[in-house]
Parts: C-alpha cells; sequence; structure tokens
C-alpha cells in the first residue's frame, strides 16, 4: 500500500464523483475547482485526473470504484492495468 496516499480519501472523493452528475461533468471539464475543498494531496489528485490505474490500486483504491472512474473516464480498465500507469 502507497504510504503517501489515502485510500478514504480518494475512495470517498471518487465514490462522490461518480454520484453526482454536475461533479463529473466539472472533473470532465478540466474544472481544478472541483477539488478545492477533497482534503486530497497533489499526489492524490494527479494519480485521480490522469487515471494511474496501478498508483490508485496501490494506494489501496476499490477495484469497484477504479472501474467507476475508468467508466467516467471512457478508458477500458484492463488496458489502464496492463499498462501499469
Amino acid at each position: 500500500m502507497n504510504d503517501d496516499m489515502n485510500a478514504y480519501r480518494i475512495n470517498k472523493f471518487l465514490s462522490q464523483l461518480s454520484k453526482d452528475e454536475e461533479k463529473t461533468a466539472r472533473f470532465l471539464e478540466g474544472d481544478m475547482s472541483l477539488f478545492e475543498n477533497d482534503g486530497l494531496t497533489r499526489e492524490e489528485r494527479e494519480a485521480v485526473i490522469s487515471c494511474q490505474a496501478t498508483k490508485l490500486y496501490e494506494a489501496g483504491v476499490h477495484p469497484l470504484i477504479m472501474m467507476h472512474l475508468s467508466i467516467i473516464l471512457k478508458k477500458d480498465i484492463k488496458e489502464l492495468y496492463q499498462k501499469g500507469l
């Protein structure tokens, strides 16, 4: 598990993201103000924004929440893991 990243914070953020259409739209538009009150570190934000699947998984992000992120970003989760992003 990655000690620099907090699974709870990331899971909470991604869970809220997948449930809130407005938040999802803002995320896809690149609205960085979305992250103002999320409590995520810079490293966590970068991993989420660039969908670094392996890094998020190693940090303890739940696989189903990872699947939601891949759907939001329209990326194949298997391919992301195979590439080791």
